[in-house]
């Protein structure tokens, strides 16, 4: 199997990998891996994995519907193989992208007003 993309979000690790020409998404749980093949995706799987790795971001980090336009942009930019990390300061939040073709970096910073 060959990592297309490694996606680590604090206690979330999703992988979209290549097995013998299938795309699988495995995903790690407490030890556990579930793995399930990505349907649908025909010869061209760059765009299909875009999409899930994208809706699956979207899901962990309520992100607003615009920003993941952005950032599927960007990772069209990328390229792969692309690891995705998230990193936590103090009221921000840090998600890193790392492609054959550069680096991207999504800040969300928090702010409480009273």
């Amino acid at each position: 199997m060959s990592s297309i993309v490694d996606v680590r979000l604090g206690d979330y690790h999703g992988e979209w990998v290549l097995d013998g020409g299938t795309i699988k998404y495995v995903e790690h749980i407490d030890g556990d891996v579930i793995e399930a093949e990505l349907e649908g995706c025909g010869e061209d799987y760059a765009n299909c994995i875009i999409e899930d790795v994208v809706k699956r971001l979207g899901d962990e980090l309520k992100l607003p519907r615009s920003v993941l336009g952005s950032v599927k942009a960007r990772l069209k930019v990328l390229g792969f193989p692309l690891v995705i990390t998230l990193r936590e300061e103090v009221n921000t939040s840090i998600i890193e992208f790392r492609g054959k073709n550069g680096n991207a970096r999504l800040v969300i910073h928090y702010q409480l007003i009273s």
